[in-house]
């Protein structure tokens, strides 16, 4: 049986990556054809996502399943290009583009487009903000992200989950690396930590509902650890968005969220250390101090939460 079921991954593995490769090498040629029309490619652009929506919902193909997901991303820059080109507006062409994003679901039932369409989406607000210089909003998009992918992670929208995620992911190593190198982000870190506190106290509030805590020292504790944990890092938003992917993805058992939220809030820590304007022993006494704090952390939950494997 184990064979078995590992020649069929392979096989599926293999038929999308070549409906994939096909499909991108076709549409590949027809860009080149039409590159000096920005009309035209637009157009076919349009054609073509149209075309890939349609066989997305009757198609029961591996082969075109990966077809459809080539030519999707293949469609989407060929309209980003024509619309580009045309309009000469970079606004014009995002708003476009994140009208697209919020109908592809509408159409589609596949799992990877739905993908493909909501990184699309956040990428096209991230876009926006960046093309204006709004440079503060960005502090009120990652709670946003960050409230986005709780809500679909609780409420079971599982096949946005991984979007919303990758893109909070994504937005986080941004502040974390650019709020040190550029003048127009510094100063609003603590709003989005802020905000971000909101969401992970939503979420403490989910977890002591399922696992029905009745005492009010246990709520407290609860809760102060858990913020206390955060306020530490009010001026490092990265670290605040790694420790809300933690604490959603233990309670809902979303091994991958656990993966990716350990690896990248170890980043985001060292990281966020390194950049500090202090001396290496203050550093030391800050990294020792946030490991101990960790570590109690750690040890209260494990011995006040025991009921929460039995749910």
């Amino acid at each position: 049986m184990e064979s078995v079921h590992k020649e069929s991954l392979g096989i599926k593995l293999l038929s999308i990556s070549g409906g994939i490769l096909a499909s991108m090498f076709f549409i590949g040629f027809l860009f080149m054809t039409v590159f000096d029309s920005p009309k035209v490619m637009g157009f076919l652009g349009l054609f073509i996502l149209a075309g890939t929506l349609v066989v997305d919902r009757t198609s029961t193909s591996r082969v075109l399943d990966g077809a459809c997901i080539g030519a999707t991303l293949a469609a989407i820059t060929m309209i980003g290009a024509g619309l580009g080109n045309t309009t000469k507006s970079d606004n014009i062409t995002t708003l476009f583009l994140l009208g697209f994003a919020i109908i592809i679901p509408m159409f589609s039932r596949g799992y990877m487009l739905n993908l493909i369409a909501v990184l699309l989406f956040n990428g096209c607000l991230f876009a926006l903000i960046t093309i204006n210089k709004q440079f503060s909003l960005v502090h009120l998009l990652a709670p946003l992200l960050a409230a986005a992918y709780t809500y679909t992670s609780l409420y079971k929208f599982r096949i946005w989950r991984i979007g919303f995620l990758i893109s909070f992911i994504a937005l986080l190593g941004f502040l974390g690396i650019e709020s040190f190198n550029k003048p127009g982000y510094v100063g609003f870190e603590w709003l989005s930590s802020i905000l971000i506190m909101v969401v992970a106290a939503f979420i403490l509030n989910h977890i002591i509902r399922t696992l029905q805590i009745e005492s009010q020292q246990s709520k407290v504790l609860i809760y102060a650890m858990t913020l206390l944990l955060m306020l530490l890092s009010a001026f490092a938003p990265a670290i605040c968005g790694g420790l809300l992917i933690l604490l959603l993805s233990f309670h809902t058992n979303h091994r991958f969220g656990l993966i990716i939220g350990f690896i990248a809030l170890i980043y985001f820590v060292g990281q966020y250390y390194y950049n500090l304007h202090f001396s290496l022993l203050i550093k030391s006494a800050i990294m020792v101090a946030t490991g101990v704090l960790f570590l109690t952390a750690w040890f209260i939950f494990k011995n006040t939460l025991k009921r929460y494997e039995q749910n």
